[in-house]
């Protein structure tokens, strides 16, 4: 296992029953979602913004930095990419969750993408940087 996966199984295991990193998870995923389905329909951030009356450095900020987001919001900019938006609970003994398999996988592929959260106090990183760009 390489460096970068040692470090990253060691932050999964340190924080995987953590809410806020849970939290943190699923807001990365929304907004992985959308910016690969506005680069996929041609949407810029400034057309998002536009779409949905508000600044491109407010659509800026939520695709940096999610946290503390209301359901609302996502539907938002679901709804302005053209995504509806699906909620499931799943039983946490049948959750499968990530597997150190997983963990190597992902710290492997060259386009990993790091929480920023993480990341934060690292020079030179920015969420476009690690791909969000658009």
């Amino acid at each position: 296992m390489t460096k970068n996966a040692e470090w990253l199984a060691e932050q999964i295991a340190k924080y995987q029953n953590d809410p806020e990193f849970i939290t943190y998870g699923i807001l990365d995923d929304v907004t992985d979602v959308l910016c690969g389905e506005m680069e996929a329909r041609g949407i810029s951030r400034a057309e998002l913004a536009r779409k949905m009356g508000v600044s491109r450095a407010y659509v800026t900020r939520f695709l940096n930095t999610p946290l503390n987001t209301r359901v609302e919001t996502i539907v938002r900019f679901a709804q302005a990419v053209g995504l509806d938006v699906k909620v499931e609970l799943v039983d946490k003994a049948s959750s499968r969750g990530m597997t150190w398999q997983d963990v190597g996988r992902a710290a492997e592929q060259a386009s990993l993408r790091w929480s920023v959260r993480e990341l934060s106090g690292r020079e030179g990183v920015s969420r476009e940087s690690i791909g969000c760009a658009a």
